[in-house]
């Protein structure tokens, strides 16, 4: 994929500002790319802007807003960390215990986690199993919850709250059916 158009994304940047998400996808349409699920990226979008995790709720309030922000884009525009890096404006010195782009990753992780525990129960699933990234530096908290077997209302909130993983919670759930 391109890069996105500095314009287009100023204007997307500006939209989800303002917690407009309509307004931040018809600027990412605007350059005449259509969106495979319109009304998923919506919902996505709305989560990352207004859900936060657990694991984050140490997190000082001036930070959030513009993580957010950083990281509806790039879900807007399907980039990873790097271009999260490029989009993150911090006021203040920043001093948290995770970096800002990781804390992106676990706002859309947590909003990825949400719509798909509501699509689950759309598509009648009971159970989920728990799994983690099963990475060489994956942290006790994490490994505690791998392979266990829950229904689908008692899930396990992600990212974890407990994670110490370094580069953030990658557990996922899976559909038992």
């Amino acid at each position: 994929m391109a890069r996105p158009d500095p314009e287009v994304l100023s204007r997307a940047a500006e939209a989800l500002m303002a917690g407009n998400v309509s307004g931040a996808i018809l600027a990412r349409k605007s350059n005449g790319t259509e969106l495979f699920d319109e009304e998923g990226e919506a919902r996505i979008l709305e989560l990352i802007l207004t859900r936060t995790p657990k694991a984050l709720a140490d997190c000082p309030p001036q930070y959030l807003p513009p993580l957010r922000v950083a990281a509806a884009l790039m879900e807007l525009f399907g980039e990873g960390v790097s271009f999260i890096r490029k989009l993150i404006s911090v006021e203040d010195d920043y001093s948290y215990r995770y970096e800002p782009d990781i804390v992106c990753l676990m706002l859309h992780s947590h909003a990825s986690h949400l719509l798909g525990l509501s699509e689950k129960a759309d598509a009648g699933i009971a159970k989920v199993q728990m799994t983690s990234s099963r990475l060489p530096d994956v942290c006790a908290a994490c490994l505690k919850e791998e392979g266990e077997i829950y229904p689908l209302e008692a899930a396990s909130e992600l990212p974890h709250s407990g994670c110490t993983c370094p580069y953030g919670c990658a557990c996922i759930l899976v559909a038992l059916g």
